[in-house]
């Protein structure tokens, strides 16, 4: 009889963690995006050599006084939230997609380490970036200015498809003539960790933030992340889709430095560039998320971490797990 029983009950289904939000603060002072890690294995974030103190060597070619760096040590607050749900029925399959973008985009088919079930969707679990681009005389690891920066996954008949963009504006900084010399040329490396979920039903929906900051007497206008906007979706819910612009309109082709960045499935996406003493201009950033959702059993946990950026041997950031 107990054979039996078990053999009629409903299948509780796979526990999965999904990646609910992140977000990071510098906590002296703007940089550019030079490295961020987010995946299993721990979380980095880079803003160049004004937060790694390396001390770059400038061939004698290139000119010091519009080639400088500014080395310097600086730590980023970094938060990591994750929900992990169960449900009777759901399946899980991971894999990946990477590729190098630059303004053009572009798109690469994802890897999964076994075929997804029938009605599966893809989220994004975990993301992997790090700039590059052309050799000269400025080094593309010290990171760009964004004036543009997504990534997004989706289901492609039986395989699935890591999208992304990335664009770097200018510093407009004599200092940093080098980097916009280059900037046009800007490229990122992009490595996208995929779920893709089945057997439950799933909804979609999409929600958008935007923000913008000038001047104010003395200085610049105080900037904090928006309020959630409501997302008519289950709490059981991850990423599809997220995507930056910087900037837009700007006569300029000004870029973004970055005091802090971060997106979460409540529906909230921002970024800042507040910086008392280095911040150089206004600063306007608008959001678009796209979410997956499903009714599942699972609560939001929290882990956080002050983050002092370090490179190993091969200038590869070194992981911190959150706690």
């Amino acid at each position: 009889m107990l054979a039996l029983l078990l053999a009629c009950a409903p299948d509780p289904g796979v526990e999965v963690a999904l990646l609910h939000g992140f977000d990071f603060g510098w906590q002296a002072f703007n940089h550019r995006l030079s490295a961020l890690d987010l995946g299993p294995d721990g979380v980095a974030v880079v803003g160049g050599t004004s937060t790694t103190n390396v001390t770059p060597s400038l061939d004698e070619s290139c000119d010091p006084d519009t080639c400088k760096e500014f080395p310097f040590v600086d730590t980023a607050d970094v938060r990591i939230r994750t929900r992990t749900v169960s449900a009777p029925g759901l399946e899980a399959t991971r894999g990946s997609g990477r590729l190098t973008v630059g303004a053009a985009g572009g798109s690469v088919e994802v890897s999964f380490a076994s075929a997804p079930a029938e009605g599966w969707e893809p989220v994004i679990v975990g993301l992997h970036l790090a700039t590059s681009g052309p050799d000269g005389c400025y080094d593309p690891a010290f990171g760009w200015l964004p004036t543009e920066l997504a990534v997004a996954v989706e289901r492609e008949g039986d395989n699935a498809r890591v999208t992304a963009g990335f664009a770097s504006g200018l510093s407009l900084e004599e200092v940093r003539a080098c980097l916009d010399a280059a900037a046009s040329e800007a490229t990122l490396d992009v490595e996208v960790d995929v779920l893709a979920l089945s057997g439950v039903p799933f909804a979609q929906a999409g929600f958008s933030q935007a923000a913008e900051w000038g001047e104010a007497e003395g200085g610049w206008e105080s900037q904090e992340a928006p309020a959630a906007e409501a997302v008519d979706l289950p709490a059981a819910r991850a990423f599809q889709s997220l995507a930056w612009a910087f900037h837009e309109g700007d006569a300029e082709g000004r870029g973004a430095y970055l005091r802090s960045l971060g997106f979460d499935a409540d529906g909230r996406g921002w970024a800042t560039n507040e910086s008392p003493g280095t911040q150089l201009s206004g600063f306007s950033y608008r959001f678009e998320g796209g979410l997956l959702g499903f009714d599942a059993e699972g609560a939001v946990g929290e882990a956080s971490a002050a983050y002092a950026p370090a490179l190993d041997a091969e200038g590869a950031p070194i992981l911190v797990v959150p706690e």
